[in-house]
């Protein structure tokens, strides 16, 4: 289920994914209605003594669960969970934004595929660079005449390379 806020201003048009957030408020509170319907029901029965207090409250709690299972399949999408944390909301829907957008390699200009984590990001240039990509940087920033842009991203990556190497020795020698 959705915790988007809905824009109700008529001027603006709903977009898909506010009609979705908005039929899902409309089936839950049609939902709430007729729970309480049903629990009205059950009270009456139970006050006029039609049905038995003890057989009244196992029905309207059966009915309840029932109904709430009925909600959650319907609102629920495959990946959610009703109980998940702050994180694996933001972990799920970061895998959703991933596989949503496609990067594009800056040296090679080609997609790269929102699962391949060997590509690599160059904060210089604030683009992700493929490993196809990342060959041709190395191979021209070690060449005689590299281009200004790879030295920069080679050299950018051999500072993180040499930072990390450095922080995983100390970790290693401290037994952290």
């Amino acid at each position: 289920m959705t915790d988007r806020k809905i824009n109700w201003d008529a001027w603006s048009p709903m977009t898909e994914s506010d009609k979705k957030a908005a039929s899902q408020q409309q089936y839950a509170s049609t939902i709430l209605v007729v729970m309480t319907f049903v629990n009205i029901v059950f009270g009456v029965l139970m006050i006029t003594k039609i049905l038995p207090v003890y057989l009244g409250m196992v029905l309207a709690f059966c009915a309840m669960f029932g109904i709430f299972l009925i909600a959650k399949k319907r609102l629920i999408d495959k990946d959610e969970s009703l109980w998940e944390t702050p994180m694996e909301f933001h972990q799920r829907m970061n895998r959703k934004i991933m596989h949503q957008w496609t990067r594009t390699c800056f040296i090679t200009n080609k997609n790269i595929s929102p699962d391949d984590d060997t590509a690599r990001f160059t904060r210089e240039f604030d683009a992700w660079v493929s490993v196809e990509g990342q060959k041709i940087v190395e191979d021209d920033a070690r060449g005689s005449d590299p281009s200004e842009e790879n030295r920069i991203i080679f050299s950018e990556w051999y500072q993180k390379d040499e930072a990390d190497a450095a922080n995983d020795e100390w970790r290693a020698y401290h037994n952290m």
